[in-house]
């Protein structure tokens, strides 16, 4: 398919109303847009992308995220169809957590973990955390809420064990990451963790990945 945008910038605006046509335009710094179900939140991010580009910004500077992976590829194809699919392929569509994978693939070695560490899902984190309570009065799915609040709240272990009324499950839970880097594993809530804490002690990854990403769009 060609590499360019058939549409000119009115055209694509005259398909908006006045509210979609305000977020399309305001491109630069944060913006936060709240619409009901079916009021064309995606089609102005469509169309937000189409106006980026055709103003000069670089497709491989744009970052889209949405919640689910079937999302992402309707708007990955949405994106396409409206832009032309070589200029999308530049673009970074995905969901948050496949994001994340990207770049704990890529630098994954500064948080201690060996090329080609793989992504533990529900049933395998239940075997470990079911090894680890076997003899004892703990149960076991309290300490998988446990420990997915913990890292959704962007704790450690070590933070954790500071909370003198939590102490057997902060200990299951230093137990947990334990095994799983023994295993050179990720659970699926370490991919976001992971990123943060990889993004908060590496100036120089963080340095990059805002270099690169200088528009993120959520969908």
């Amino acid at each position: 398919m060609e590499n360019r945008i058939s549409s000119p910038i009115s055209e694509i605006l005259d398909r908006l109303n006045e509210q979609q046509r305000k977020a399309v335009k305001d491109i630069y710094g944060p913006k936060f847009v709240v619409a009901c179900p079916g009021a064309g939140k995606t089609a102005s991010i469509i169309a937000r992308t189409q106006y980026m580009i055709l103003n000069g910004i670089n497709p491989e500077s744009i970052l889209l995220f949405t919640f689910t992976n079937k999302a992402a590829k309707e708007i990955k194809q949405r994106v396409g169809t409206a832009i032309g699919y070589k200029l999308a392929d530049k673009i970074t569509t995905g969901t948050y957590h496949s994001f994340c994978c990207r770049l704990l693939r890529k630098y994954g070695d500064k948080l201690g973990y060996k090329k080609g560490w793989s992504i533990y899902d529900s049933e395998d984190s239940k075997k470990v955390v079911n090894r680890l309570v076997k003899g004892t009065a703990i149960n076991a799915s309290s300490v998988i809420s446990y420990i997915s609040l913990q890292k959704r709240n962007l704790k450690s272990p070590a933070q954790s064990l500071q909370n003198i009324n939590e102490t057997d499950l902060a200990n299951m839970y230093d137990l947990y990451q334990k095994e799983l880097m023994n295993d050179n594993a990720m659970d699926f809530d370490d991919l976001i963790y992971n990123v943060i804490k990889l993004l908060k002690n590496n100036i120089d990854v963080k340095s990059k990945v805002n270099n690169k990403y200088k528009y993120i769009v959520s969908d």
